[in-house]
């Protein structure tokens, strides 16, 4: 079984910053997304 530290619910902006940031200091991450296509809207 794998372990994470943080898994991310969703890939839309916040998910994908958030994990993205956690990442680059060393954490790992699981991001889970219903979408096959990341679509980010601002």
């Amino acid at each position: 079984m794998k372990k994470y530290d943080y898994l991310v619910v969703g890939a839309g902006l916040f998910g994908a910053v958030f994990a993205h940031e956690a990442a680059k200091k060393g954490k790992k991450i699981k991001v889970i997304e219903k979408c096959n296509v990341i679509k980010l809207s601002i």
